[in-house]
């Protein structure tokens, strides 16, 4: 439709330039800027000639017709386009000057470039970086070149984005700018669209991607979907814990569960942190990530589970909790159901021997209770 109009628009331009510039309004029998009634040259308006049908031509039309002044009454004199060249103009088959160059090509103008740059804690790439979780990830399109009115981002991927849409982050955009933060493991990929004044868009967009990656040995993540709530990221919605116990804890308790209460702990090895698990993100009121990042882990087997904190009257929440072993998917278990507050999932073990997962797959009203 862009195009549609620019060309309409160009074309009444034109032909209401040419007309003005030498051709009557009076006596037209058709559209064609021919005018009718003449008997003689004398009749006609500038360089146009009296034809043998009486109506006031340009001597090109006659040419064309392969007739001159004496052509007998009655033969056919041809006929002329919706423009006919004025001869006495040196530019006559040059669009107006004020018509401008159409950079239009479709529904799309080709004068504009969409040129963007992304960055993230002092790593700038034109195409894609690698960021830790919850990094602040900023989109530029300062290079951008043209005539251009309007920048627009948008997502064009995203973790859980085939099945959890409403994980999509909150893109803040200013002038030409935008930033987000990414806090689920995957890759996320910005398409920049570049417009012009007449908000047709640039022939060509320009994409940046960001992926989050871990060098833990074990990551834990659990997202959530309340069908109950119709916005889960106003920050008023229903709260799941994360947690992550020791072969020899209990759920619940510090310091071999790991949980909001207590995110992180003295495992393993006194007094070194790489062996110690910690929670890296809690969410009270959305959708989630909350997640668990074990460095080192010793060679035991450890358990992952849900906790259904408060619902806040929202009602049922679908948990999905990914295990990454050495920074590589291993285990999904998605949209679990869990019917209201204070319901317990035992959703998997990681055996950090093998790097294997196995389901667990219990239900519990209230923590499990001690083994």
């Amino acid at each position: 439709m862009g195009l549609k109009m620019r060309s309409l628009n160009w074309i009444g331009v034109a032909f209401v330039t040419l007309v003005a510039s030498g051709a009557a309004l009076s006596g037209c029998t058709e559209p064609k800027g021919e005018i009718a009634g003449c008997s003689s040259d004398d009749q006609c308006k500038g360089v146009r000639v009296c034809s043998p049908q009486g109506e006031c031509v340009s001597p090109l039309a006659l040419e064309d017709a392969g007739t001159d002044s004496g052509t007998n009454p009655g033969e056919d004199a041809g006929t002329s386009d919706a423009y006919t060249a004025d001869a006495s103009r040196p530019d006559a088959d040059l669009p107006p000057e004020d018509a401008g160059e159409d950079t239009s090509t479709g529904d799309c103008n080709n004068a504009l470039t969409a040129v963007a740059t992304i960055e993230s804690g002092g790593n700038s790439s034109p195409n894609a970086i690698t960021i830790e979780p919850g990094a602040n990830v900023t989109l530029d399109a300062n290079a951008s070149t043209g005539d251009i009115s309007r920048y627009e981002w948008s997502f064009i991927d995203f973790p859980y984005a085939s099945n959890l849409r409403h994980l999509k982050p909150n893109l803040n955009a200013s002038g030409r700018g935008a930033s987000f933060v990414a806090s689920t493991l995957g890759t996320y990929v910005m398409e920049l669209t570049v417009f012009d004044s007449a908000n047709m868009p640039g022939c060509d967009t320009a994409r940046v991607e960001a992926t989050v990656a871990t060098d833990a040995e074990i990551y834990v993540e659990l997202v959530w979907d309340t069908p109950g709530d119709t916005d889960q990221l106003d920050g008023d919605g229903a709260d799941m814990d994360l947690h992550y116990k020791h072969p020899d804890g209990e759920w619940g308790y510090e310091p071999l569960d790991i949980f909001w209460y207590n995110p992180t702990a003295d495992w393993g090895i006194e007094r070194n942190p790489r062996d110690d698990p910690e929670l890296i993100r809690d969410d009270e009121d959305g959708a989630g990530p909350e997640s668990i990042a074990h460095p080192q882990a010793e060679r035991l087997k450890y358990a992952v589970g849900v906790y259904y904190y408060d619902d806040y009257g929202f009602g049922p929440s679908d948990a999905t909790v990914r295990v990454y072993i050495d920074g590589a998917l291993a285990h999904e278990v998605a949209g679990e159901r869990l019917e209201g507050a204070d319901m317990f999932y035992e959703a998997v073990t990681i055996d950090a021997a093998t790097g294997s997962v196995s389901v667990d797959d219990k239900h519990y009203d209230g923590y499990p209770p001690t083994n």
